[in-house]
Parts: C-alpha cells; sequence; structure tokens
C-alpha cells in the first residue's frame, strides 16, 4: 500500500514536469541556404510567453566556414507573422535590431499556448557589416530565451535538423518553480500517518 501511495505520487510530480513551459523553433532550409532568415516558434506550453530574445552572440556555425564562431547581428526584419503580436507595432529599434540581440515583450495573452509566431526575411550579418553571406548552418548555437507567465524561463539554442532539406531545430529545457499539484500535500500527509500506523503495529507486536 505505501509504495502505491509513493509511486502515485512520483507520477504526479513527473506529469506535472512535462506540462511544464516549452517553446518549438525552426528556421528555413537547406542548410546552405543564404540570408534572409526566417524563424518560426510555437508556444507548447500552458502558459503564455512574455518575453522572447534571440542571441547572436553564441553563434558558433558547424565548424567549416571562414565565420564559424563569428558574432552574428540582426540587421532587419521584413514582417512578423502568426498568431502572437508583440507590444511594438512595427519590427523597429526596440526590437534591438542593428545588434546581435532581438528581444520581443508580449503583453498577457499575446504569445499564449499554441500561438505562432514568425520573424520573416531578417537580414543576418557577421560582425555588423553588412551583405556577408550569412548560411543557415552559420546560426548553429544561437541563443533563444522565453520567459513565461507561470515565472519560468525556456533557454535552448539551434542545432541542425539531420533531415535532407531542412534548417535548423530549437532544442532546450525549462528551468523555475514547478507548481505542485493541489492534491499531493494531502496524499503526502496520508503518507505520513500510514507510517505511523505502522510503526506502532510494529511496536505492539
Amino acid at each position: 500500500m505505501k509504495r502505491t501511495l509513493l509511486a502515485a505520487a512520483a507520477s504526479m510530480i513527473l506529469s506535472t514536469v512535462a506540462a511544464n513551459a516549452a517553446l518549438l523553433g525552426i528556421t528555413n532550409g537547406p542548410d546552405d541556404a543564404v540570408d534572409p532568415v526566417n524563424f518560426l516558434f510555437e508556444n507548447d506550453s500552458g502558459f503564455d510567453i512574455l518575453n522572447l530574445t534571440i542571441d547572436g552572440t553564441t553563434a558558433v556555425g558547424d565548424g567549416t566556414g571562414p565565420n564559424s564562431g563569428v558574432t552574428v547581428f540582426w540587421d532587419s526584419i521584413a514582417s512578423l507573422a502568426g498568431d502572437a503580436n508583440p507590444n511594438a507595432p512595427t519590427p523597429v529599434d526596440p526590437f534591438g535590431l542593428n545588434s546581435p540581440v532581438m528581444t520581443f515583450l508580449f503583453a498577457p495573452g499575446a504569445f499564449a499556448t499554441g500561438f505562432t509566431f514568425d520573424i520573416l526575411d531578417i537580414d543576418p550579418d557577421f560582425g555588423g557589416v553588412n551583405d556577408t553571406g550569412v548560411q543557415i548552418l552559420d546560426l548553429i548555437g544561437v541563443k533563444v530565451t522565453a520567459f513565461f507567465s507561470d515565472s519560468s524561463t525556456f533557454v535552448g539554442a539551434f542545432v541542425d535538423d539531420p533531415e535532407p532539406g531542412k534548417g535548423l531545430k530549437l532544442e532546450g529545457s525549462t528551468t523555475g518553480v514547478v507548481p505542485l499539484p493541489a492534491a499531493l500535500p494531502l496524499m503526502l500527509a496520508g503518507l505520513g500517518a500510514f507510517a505511523l500506523v505502522s510503526r506502532r503495529r510494529r511496536k505492539a507486536a
């Protein structure tokens, strides 16, 4: 009985962790495609995304190109698409353009569960120098951070998608406070009472 209760409690905790915030992301392909670049994101969590940052200082490339490991600057954005709408009305300097870091802020509900957010026709450059021919593979290692309405944070980076014709895919994990199921405290209290009764019975025997 005790083992059954412990297993049930563990199962509830694991299911809660699995439901914690997540972010999906891909780029256009193939790997040797030259700019412009598209970033396509989807909120795969149960919470709103409030902040999304894309950091070109962490780009490492695939190690074969002459510019692998050089910081990538985001020069311009042609348009934004998808369900989510950032606070700023147009893709201008507040997003961090002409710098290696782009940041998008969202009001509660603006980037909700299942919503997509597409950043289209981005012009990336190496070291802030225009027209340097950045390829998709050069963006391997670009860091993506998302802050969620439950105070959790997703941190990931783009890696190569081995499927032919595909570009990069986002891989990462979420950290933060994971809320415990409402029934878990009662279950733990029951386990404690069960252990106490079992101990007394052993002593009486």
